[in-house]
C-alpha cells in the first residue's frame, strides 16, 4: 500500500512538471536524474555549489540556466532583457514557494514577499533609485565592481575553493558605506578589518 502511494506521488509530480519541462527544454541546463533533478551535483557545502554554478555559467556562455531541485525548477535569469520583462510583468513578481523557507529568518520584506506586498515595498524604495542618485554613485559602484572582478580573478586561479558569499558581502559593504555614508572602509582589500569582522557577527 505504501509503495503504491509513493508511486502515485511520483507519477503526480512527473505529470505536473512535464509541461514545465517542455516549456524550458530549450534553456541550458545539466541532465537531471529522476526525483533528484540536479541535487546530486550541487554538493553539501556552499563553496561546492558556488563553484558548480560558476562552471555552468562558463559552460553555457552566461545565458539563462535551469536547475531542478527535485521537482522544483530554479530558473536562473541572466539575460538583461528577460530580467526587465520579468520585473515589469505583475504576475511574474510572485516568488516560488522555496522563498517561504526564508520567512522565519528574513520575514516578509522586499526580498521574500510577493504580489501586492512586494509592490508596496518596492514603491517605497523607488525614490532612492532615481537616475540623479544613481548617476552620483556610478563612479563608486564602477570602481568597486572592477576591484571585485580583480579579486575574483585573483582567488579563482587554479583549483582554489573560495566562499563567493564572503567576497560579495565585502563588495556590498564597500558600496553601501561609501555611497550611503561617504566612508570608505575598503572591505575587499581588508576582509579581516575590525569593522568587517564586527558586521559578520
Amino acid at each position: 500500500m505504501i509503495l503504491l502511494a509513493l508511486l502515485a506521488i511520483l507519477a503526480y509530480n512527473e505529470i505536473k512538471t512535464a509541461k514545465i519541462r517542455k516549456q524550458v527544454k530549450h534553456t541550458a541546463g545539466e541532465p537531471t536524474l529522476p526525483i533528484l533533478g540536479n541535487l546530486h551535483q550541487l554538493g553539501r557545502k556552499p563553496t561546492v555549489t558556488t563553484n558548480y554554478l560558476f562552471d555552468l555559467f562558463y559552460k553555457y556562455n552566461f545565458g539563462n540556466l535551469c536547475i531542478w531541485l527535485g521537482y522544483h525548477l530554479q530558473y536562473l535569469v541572466v539575460d538583461t532583457k528577460d530580467v526587465e520583462f520579468i520585473l515589469s510583468t505583475n504576475p511574474l513578481v510572485n516568488k516560488s514557494d522555496i522563498y517561504k523557507l526564508l520567512h522565519p529568518w528574513l520575514g516578509e520584506g522586499l526580498i521574500t514577499s510577493s504580489g501586492a506586498k512586494w509592490q508596496k515595498h518596492r514603491k517605497m524604495i523607488t525614490p532612492s533609485f532615481n537616475f540623479n542618485i544613481l548617476n552620483s554613485i556610478q563612479d563608486v559602484m564602477k570602481t568597486n565592481s572592477e576591484k571585485f572582478i580583480g579579486k575574483l580573478r585573483e582567488i579563482s586561479r587554479g583549483d582554489n575553493i573560495f566562499d563567493l558569499q564572503e567576497v560579495v558581502n565585502n563588495l556590498t559593504l564597500d558600496v553601501i558605506c561609501e555611497t550611503a555614508m561617504g566612508v570608505s572602509i575598503n572591505a575587499l582589500d581588508n576582509p579581516h578589518s575590525d569593522f568587517v569582522l564586527a558586521v559578520k557577527l
